[in-house]
């Protein structure tokens, strides 16, 4: 900023030593002036744009809160999902594990239960098998015997398994 003080006068020596002291007082005193207005102006001018600023940073401030703040609600609620789902794997693991221990025992009564069935099933038939071939023998035998001899015909009628001599 520049200022200029311009006096005229058609006389020579118009102004008086004391006169141009008090104009070159003034002068000076108009230069401090116009120089702190451009201040003032500077700093009316900084102030304006801190206060933007201000603003700008309260409401950036104010927006990262919010998210903070919403984002740390997501976490908790996933961290309520993860603690959900480790207790669901859990009593999952504990029902396979007891189904395992189930199927291990049922496993096990079912080879004893075949085991004593086949010992059982296996003793009388073992016993009706042996005395089944020991009267195919005997009956082989006398058949064979029947056949091999020369009956008379009764005899011949009372060798027939329907009749009773």
């Amino acid at each position: 900023m520049q200022a200029v003080l311009y006096l005229h006068s058609n006389t020579v020596n118009a102004f008086q030593q004391e006169e141009r002291e008090v104009l070159k007082v003034l002068s000076v005193q108009a230069a401090v002036s116009l120089e702190k207005l451009a201040i003032y102006e500077e700093l009316n001018r900084t102030n304006s744009a801190l206060l933007d600023l201000n603003k700008q940073v309260e409401r950036q401030s104010k927006e990262l809160a919010d998210e903070v703040a919403a984002r740390t609600v997501q976490l908790h609620e996933k961290i309520e999902q993860l603690k959900h789902a480790k207790n669901e794997a859990e009593k999952a693991k504990a029902e396979a594990l007891q189904a395992k221990d189930e199927a291990i025992r049922a496993n096990r009564l079912k080879s004893t239960f075949l085991a004593t069935m086949s010992h059982e099933i296996r003793t009388p038939f073992n016993a009706a098998s042996s005395f089944l071939r020991a009267c195919l023998s005997e009956v082989l035998g006398t058949t064979a015997l029947l056949f091999d001899s020369v009956l008379s015909p009764v005899q011949k009628d009372c060798s027939h398994p329907n009749l009773t001599c």
